[in-house]
């Protein structure tokens, strides 16, 4: 619901059901939003072959992350719209998230270092994935997700990359994410 009361409108909302076994299907298809477009996956296919699914049909310049369990603050989109808009040399755009628990409370803001910091250090990640928008054509450009490996982590392996290929990063010193934390 958070992606849907952003205070940015225009954009379309792709929903990848990664071969769910609960009730996630009819859940999302009980909303009546014409921006939503939803993929089914037969089987669990993993974060890296859906994610890679959904941005290669995604219509917009731009593209934006986002997992169903987290909280999106409602002008998470029209600030980094802004942004990317503002200055079309900027590749990717993240914010700052707080932590919250599995009743939403809330557990403390993430530190983040400066933006000299987070871009010095190579294998440690900084930026939240839900917190980013990108160009599309940044992404496609250094070919999405390694669909080669079945782990985590292919957000830190996405900022190597481009941060090796020099493109340019932009941070945002506020919160756009409240990450949920489950058990």
């Amino acid at each position: 619901l958070s992606i849907l009361n952003q205070t940015y409108r225009d954009f379309e909302l792709i929903i990848i059901d990664d071969g769910s076994l609960d009730k996630s299907l009819s859940i999302i298809n009980s909303f009546n939003d014409n921006r939503i477009k939803v993929i089914s996956n037969n089987n669990n296919l993993g974060q890296r072959i859906s994610r890679n699914k959904a941005i290669k049909i995604a219509q917009g310049k731009y593209i934006a992350i986002f997992d169903s369990d987290d909280i999106a603050r409602h002008a998470k989109l029209q600030e980094q719209f802004d942004v990317m808009t503002n200055d079309p040399s900027i590749d990717i755009c993240f914010a700052k998230s707080a932590l919250i628990d599995c009743n939403s409370k809330k557990i403390c803001n993430v530190w983040y270092p400066s933006l000299e910091t987070i871009l010095k250090f190579q294998n440690w990640n900084f930026i939240g994935h839900n917190t980013v928008m990108m160009k599309k054509s940044t992404f496609n450009n250094i070919g999405g997700y390694d669909e080669s490996k079945n782990c985590t982590g292919a957000d830190t392996e996405l900022w190597i990359k481009l941060k090796k290929e020099n493109k340019k990063f932009y941070f945002i010193n506020s919160i756009h994410v409240d990450y949920r934390i489950n058990p």
